[in-house]
């Protein structure tokens, strides 16, 4: 076993027996962190798909103290994280894009079935730009739940159909997430050097229409 692996599995038990020494749940501990549960599990393992910035977290949260790896360490386990973040990323970004795609194909169809609804057309232009934006397993997550009742939509016009009143709220509902979810995105991207720059979006603040 080399050191990374040493250093890594050293720290995971740390964690672990913290965790257990203050009678959390994994659960417990990913809700005081903001790190997914899953991935406390991969910590505690001595697995490396974790940001540093979390382990500093998880440190805080039990009260662990955080040594600094060894200087000719740093180099492997930066590059292991690296590049277990960017495979999770593209993994994220390939899923968002296939969901957001499945989204829009519900939408041609409620828009078919209902062509005075306007918001549709709304809909399909932020679900645009949300295929531009990057996604991280979080991210991906927030749009599913945005999207879920596009799809109750979907099923309930293969049967008998809502009523408009009904289909315009879930559409509306929709919406708002999707909107906030876009200027959240929107909110992270590095901001350009000077106001000449323009950003390529803006905060969706007063399309309330």
């Amino acid at each position: 076993m080399d050191i990374n692996s040493m250093i890594l599995e050293e720290f995971g038990q740390k964690v672990l027996d913290a965790r257990r020494r203050k009678g959390l749940s994994q659960r417990a501990v990913a809700e005081r962190t903001g790190v997914p549960q899953a991935h406390i599990s991969k910590i505690e393992q001595g697995r490396v798909d974790i940001r540093l910035s979390s382990l500093v977290e998880l440190a805080r949260a039990l009260d662990l103290e955080v040594l600094l790896l060894p200087r000719q360490a740093l180099p492997a386990v930066e590059g292991a994280v690296r590049a277990v973040e960017s495979e999770a990323s593209v993994g994220a970004e390939r899923r968002a894009l296939a969901t957001l795609a499945q989204h829009e194909r519900a939408l041609e169809q409620i828009r078919a079935a209902n062509p005075s609804l306007t918001l549709v057309e709304k809909l399909l232009s932020t679900s645009r730009e949300l295929k531009l934006m990057p996604y991280d397993a979080e991210t991906l997550k927030a749009l599913q739940r945005a999207l879920a009742p596009v799809e109750q939509i979907r099923q309930q016009l293969a049967s008998a159909g809502p009523d408009d009143a009904k289909l315009g709220k879930l559409l509306d509902r929709v919406n708002r997430s999707l909107r906030a979810l876009r200027n959240a995105q929107v909110s992270a991207l590095p901001r350009p050097a000077s106001r000449s720059a323009l950003p390529a979006y803006r905060l969706d603040e007063d399309d309330d229409d």
